[in-house]
């Protein structure tokens, strides 16, 4: 069995330009004059439209399939008989229901690291907190576990996001004794 082989090499080729123009806007470089400049047409939305209901928020997943099983009351009582929502009776006896609620959970908690991660990259972390980059993911896996920290996230902006961050981040260390 031959191996053919192709080594090809790439020389790096930077071209300096001395100006560059954007056309069609011709653009001034000031955002707020070339703001006004262009003829933007707002954003439609639901809520601009004043439809109702617009301010709701979409359901993930999870949290329509906890609604189809958890919905309404197990027991109704009505004049002369008695309903039972057979599928939350059952929902509940197998655990679905349960299974679906610490899905949404984790769901939130996902988000939360997502947007930690989206935020400040491990390096930034690890730099601006003073851990060691190899317990970044821990010292994140130890923000999401703790009481209200995804209702904290949900309520901070990233500057107070990172100050925040920085207090736990003391926190991390002691407890680790990585000080």
């Amino acid at each position: 069995m031959a191996q053919n082989n192709l080594q090809v090499k790439l020389e790096e080729k930077v071209i300096a330009l001395e100006e560059v123009v954007v056309r069609p806007h011709n653009l001034t470089g000031h955002i707020t004059t070339d703001l006004r400049s262009f003829n933007t047409k707002p954003v439609i939305t639901s809520a601009s439209l004043g439809l109702p209901k617009a301010e709701l928020k979409v359901k993930t997943r999870n949290e329509r399939l906890l609604f189809e099983v958890d919905n309404g009351k197990l027991i109704r009582f009505r004049k002369r008989a008695i309903s039972v929502n057979s599928i939350k009776l059952i929902s509940k006896i197998s655990g679905r229901t349960k299974m679906l609620k610490n899905r949404i959970e984790l769901d939130k908690r996902l988000e939360t690291e997502n947007k930690i991660y989206n935020l400040y990259s491990e390096k930034t972390l690890s730099e601006e907190l003073k851990i060691p980059l190899e317990h970044v993911p821990r010292f994140v896996n130890f923000l999401i576990n703790q009481a209200n920290f995804l209702k904290l996230v949900e309520n901070m902006n990233d500057l107070q996001l990172l100050d925040y961050l920085k207090n736990q981040g003391k926190i991390y260390k002691k407890a680790n004794q990585l000080q």
